[in-house]
């Protein structure tokens, strides 16, 4: 029936949904919530779309290549993912695996809208109110996004930084303000 009228909630649990090592799954029209972790793909592929991922405390979505060789793959499309809530509250992490964010909203998640040490492409999306809009220690491809009103960073970028047709205002962390920061190649 769509998010409006069916949530998962976690119930504090250390995930809502876990995919197992080559598993494939598809995860769409959810309200997931009130877990640690809301989507966690643990070397497998897996797809998320118009789903609200909300009131997780770590991460609402955590892509996981860092326990062996199979690689980790997951794309989000269509979604909204905000308030998470601890420090380290992320909405998209990103560990060595293969990440395509498109057309979402991620906003005032308390840590980055997401983080990522693997590869990610981000597309027609707004990174609104976090507490940085994306830190990359990977390759980090972004375009046509809307990156404004992060307490951080628009982008802290210490990998391979490719940034084309956004807007990033707003912005303060470090002094660095409406630009993008790389300390890396860009």
């Amino acid at each position: 029936p769509g998010h409006t009228q069916l949530a998962v909630d976690g119930n504090q649990a250390l995930f809502v949904f876990g995919v197992f090592p080559q598993r494939t799954v598809s995860i769409s029209g959810l309200k997931i919530r009130n877990a640690q972790l809301g989507v966690y793909n643990n070397q497998g592929t897996v797809s998320v779309s118009n789903c609200v991922l909300s009131g997780n405390s770590d991460a609402a979505l955590a892509n996981d290549a860092s326990q062996g060789s199979i690689g980790a793959s997951m794309t989000v499309a269509t979604s909204n993912i905000s308030n998470i809530s601890n420090n380290s509250g992320t909405g998209a992490y990103n560990n060595q695996g293969t990440l395509a964010v498109t057309s979402c909203v991620l906003s005032d998640n308390s840590d980055a809208g997401i983080f990522n040490s693997g590869t990610v492409t981000v597309s027609n999306c707004a990174l609104i109110g976090n507490s940085g809009g994306m830190t990359s220690f990977g390759t980090l491809t972004v375009s046509y996004c809307e990156i404004s009103g992060n307490s951080g960073d628009g982008i802290f970028n210490g990998g391979t930084l490719t940034v084309s047709n956004c807007a990033l205002s707003g912005n303060s962390g470090d002094g660095i303000g409406n630009r993008a920061f790389s300390s890396g190649a860009a």
